[in-house]
């Protein structure tokens, strides 16, 4: 979500609860896909057990508690009345983000929108350029934050797509060679019933020869 931060009061509000919102609806959705019934294991979410989204998880939690610096007077989410619950959702007092705003809608705009590169030091330069970190707020790290896990290629969620794709080829060819595998023993059974239903047409035909060797004898 884009927190577009203005002069307006209310609009100021709106993004920010609107960023509350779509990280709660993000957790939302953790939560049913990761859910577990002791009662009936079929009910568990599909990816009940996913280190990948307990990971996801976590990090979300760990990101909404962080502290920015460089960023003026706000320097976490905290500072402006969004607080997380023990159900890892936000939540927004508006009367402290209010108070925020009346106070320096500046520093408000500047908590999440700064988003300055770092600068390497160039003593070349008449004055000599001093190096500066790279500073961003909470958009921009945000940004940087869900790339980890959602980027084609290299994100975490990304790959482990990919794994279960991967798993689901490995397992159609376990079953593939497992199906010719029961076809081949299923011939083999099929051929040593055959051998055995010879053999005891054999003995079979023994018994009768045996038989007619016994009568021909009495006579």
């Amino acid at each position: 979500t884009l927190v577009t931060v203005n002069s307006d009061p209310s609009k100021i509000t709106d993004a920010v609860q609107s960023f509350v919102d779509t990280y709660n609806k993000v957790m939302d959705s953790i939560a049913t896909v990761t859910a577990f019934d002791p009662n009936n294991t079929s009910n568990n979410g599909v990816l009940f057990g996913s280190s990948t989204v307990q990971q996801l998880e976590n990090s979300m939690g760990l990101f909404v508690t962080q502290s920015y610096s460089n960023v003026g007077q706000y320097r976490n989410l905290s500072a402006i009345g969004i607080t997380i619950g023990q159900d890892g959702k936000l939540t927004l007092d508006t009367d402290a983000l209010s108070s925020a705003i009346a106070s320096n809608p500046d520093d408000i705009r500047s908590l999440f929108t700064t988003n300055s590169k770092a600068i390497a030091s160039d003593f070349t330069t008449n004055p000599p350029t001093q190096a500066k970190p790279a500073v961003k707020g909470i958009g921009a790290a945000l940004s940087d934050f869900l790339s980890r896990f959602t980027d084609s290629g290299t994100g975490l969620l990304f790959n482990a797509a990919d794994a279960i794709t991967a798993q689901e080829t490995q397992l159609k060819k376990r079953q593939t060679d497992l199906a010719t595998l029961l076809i081949a023993k299923k011939n083999r059974l099929i051929l040593q019933f055959a051998n055995l239903e010879s053999t005891i047409a054999g003995l079979k035909n023994q018994g009768t020869a045996l038989n007619s060797l016994s009568t021909t004898t009495s006579k």
